[in-house]
């Protein structure tokens, strides 16, 4: 019984990554018109937003996968070393890559004011949380 559980989370965690793929791959064209683009013109052409924008949907992709490697208590037991330098790797683009980027986007999210304090609330504080469990 143990089993299915573990069945039910690799199902879960597979759609997800393959729908995170499937949303990322349009982006890889660096077109402006594809997607979340479309509703986001009157940004497209400030290019650190844009930078940021492309840095953070393709480095997300990669923390989701290395994200959910960390909660594997097999990979964990069989490979202590993978799992750390999976994490470091981890850390190392979420506090350097992705977090930066999306806290930039942020402060212009769609929404109005209430959701931009949310977003930007989010990333300060998930910059500040990564930075003291990096210490």
């Amino acid at each position: 019984m143990k089993s299915f559980p573990r069945i039910i989370y690799y199902l879960v965690l597979s759609f997800f990554i393959v729908l995170m793929i499937r949303i990322t791959i349009p982006y890889f064209s660096l077109e402006d018109d594809v997607s979340f683009l479309k509703i986001k013109q009157w940004m497209v052409h400030n290019q650190v937003w844009k930078l940021c924008f492309f840095v953070h949907v393709f480095t997300s992709t990669f923390l989701l996968f290395a994200g959910f490697t960390q909660f594997s208590g097999g990979l964990l037991r069989k490979n202590k070393k993978l799992h750390r330098s999976i994490g470091k790797v981890y850390i190392i683009i979420l506090l350097f890559l992705s977090a930066p980027a999306g806290l930039v986007m942020s402060v212009f999210a769609n929404g109005g004011l209430l959701s931009q304090m949310a977003f930007t609330s989010f990333y300060g504080l998930s910059l500040q949380r990564r930075l003291i469990k990096w210490q």
